[in-house]
């Protein structure tokens, strides 16, 4: 008798909770017949045209909106991208003209998807990269998509010799006399816009189902981010890169993004996936009067805190008449966003070193209107809200900074599996904070009698929440 055989026939009381009256076979090929339907891509335009130069913003500062319903024949709304097109870049060795890392996000300042008057769901370009930090185990593919490459953000010279002119190793190509050779190539970028119906395609919205009252109000909103934000020069002062407009005021300058492209258009659309239903299908969803659908949607709380001294506590409080899933929050020095353009430095340490966090512990506090708040997360140290509950709920751990506590058991599926109902308690989000400590930048600082960096922290808080989505009649509206 064979081994396998042996396996067989070798049975006892066990075997009564496993394989006795199975309900599955692993070797019976089972497929399921699905309904028809065809996906169509389609491009829809902006309102008007995106520019680099309206008044020094990617679109000014009311943005741009993209109306999503522009055919009659389309049923289901289920994926959106923004495209857009970085222009060429012409810089000198002088100032070594990089993007920031991450440009493809970061130039969505905020989108939002409207419905009439009701904002319905609200993204950030930070966001994004966020989310990303923590489901995106291998991120080779969205950073190729989205910008996040040393060919913008990290130029270099393809040679590996590098020349010298003047004394001085450059990185970067030179211009020729006529300015025709760029230093950073044109390039095509493409940013999934994850609002609630991307994330799995039962959740695909019925905009079929709305034309008829909301036919010029189906829209996405973008407000786009200031482009001096989003791109670094070369200042020998701080031997790194910084914000142009830190940079003018260090040397007394007066550069902007017109010293460097000579196109201010970014050819920017929005590509949408739609979904086509067969026949059958779209007569069974019209008759519908009541569609329920349970979707994710994200608040943002944003507050700023002064630069700590040791064991100093601060504090931030949830407010949510919804049910939360999880709770995800970042710190940042407010100078390295506001003089270096260094977007992701979660760390205390300028340039970034990974060696001090900014938090030091947090916990949990619930308050459920009886005064007498308890510890619903007793306090943790940064170590737990970085490392362990993203490798216990999540694809990913993150890079230093993000910090995480989430009520779900499977915070990335769409589908609920946990949370609490935020309208019975007010969450307060208590953090102790490391001290700050002078680095390399504070002596720069000193030396130049520079007096006027901000040293706050900013505390970004995304609340990831449930609402219903109903569509009745026509109408369509949040119920809570």
């Amino acid at each position: 008798m064979g081994a396998g055989l042996l396996q067989l026939v070798a049975k006892g009381g066990m075997n009564d909770y496993i394989v006795t009256n199975p309900s599955i076979s692993f070797f019976n090929y089972v497929y399921r017949k699905h309904t028809n339907f065809a996906i169509e891509n389609l491009t829809l335009t902006f309102d008007t045209i995106p520019s680099l130069l309206t008044n020094m913003h990617l679109g000014g500062n009311d943005g741009y909106t993209v109306n999503l319903t522009s055919r009659a024949d389309i049923d289901l709304l289920s994926n959106l991208y923004l495209i857009f097109t970085l222009p060429d870049v012409y810089s000198s060795d002088v100032y070594r003209f990089k993007w920031v890392e991450h440009i493809g996000s970061l130039i969505i300042k905020k989108a939002t998807f409207e419905i009439g008057k009701t904002i319905i769901d609200t993204i950030t370009g930070e966001w994004l990269v966020v989310w990303n930090e923590l489901t995106l185990p291998v991120k080779d593919s969205f950073n190729d998509m989205t910008g996040n490459v040393p060919a913008l953000n990290n130029p270099r010279k393809p040679e590996t010799t590098l020349r010298i002119r003047n004394n001085i190793i450059s990185d970067y190509d030179y211009l020729s006399s006529d300015g025709n050779k760029p230093s950073i190539n044109s390039r095509d970028l493409c940013i999934p816009l994850n609002f609630w119906f991307s994330k799995n395609p039962s959740l695909a919205l019925p905009i079929i189902k709305l034309v008829g009252k909301y036919t010029k109000e189906i829209n996405v909103h973008i407000e786009f981010e200031d482009i001096e934000n989003l791109y670094s020069v070369y200042s020998d002062i701080y031997n790194m890169h910084v914000n142009p407009r830190f940079y003018n005021y260090m040397h007394n300058k007066s550069i902007n993004i017109n010293n460097f492209i000579k196109q201010n258009t970014v050819k920017a659309h929005v590509e949408a996936t739609f979904i086509v239903l067969d026949t059958d299908e779209r007569a069974v969803l019209l008759k519908q009067c009541t569609q329920q659908f349970l979707i994710e949607k994200l608040s943002i709380i944003t507050t700023d805190f002064p630069a700590s001294v040791a064991n100093t506590v601060k504090t931030i409080t949830i407010q949510s008449q919804l049910g939360i899933k999880e709770i995800i929050w970042t710190l940042k020095r407010a100078d390295t966003k506001d003089n270096f353009n260094d977007n992701f430095n979660y760390t205390y340490s300028i340039p970034k070193n990974n060696e001090k966090s900014i938090m030091k512990n947090a916990k949990l506090i619930w308050d459920g209107g009886s005064g007498n708040p308890f510890f619903r997360v007793e306090e943790k140290d940064a170590y737990f809200y970085n490392k362990l509950q993203p490798y216990q709920y999540h694809s990913t751990i993150p890079m230093q900074g993000i910090y995480l506590y989430s009520f779900s058991l499977y915070p990335e599926k769409w589908f609920p599996s946990g949370f609490y109902n935020g309208s019975y308690v007010k969450t307060t989000l208590s953090m102790t904070f490391n001290s700050y400590e002078n680095d390399y930048i504070d002596t720069i600082y000193n030396k130049k009698s520079y007096s006027g960096s901000n040293k706050n922290i900013y505390c970004t808080v995304y609340v990831v929440e449930y609402n219903v989505l109903e569509i009745q009649s026509g109408n369509i509206g949040l119920k809570f």
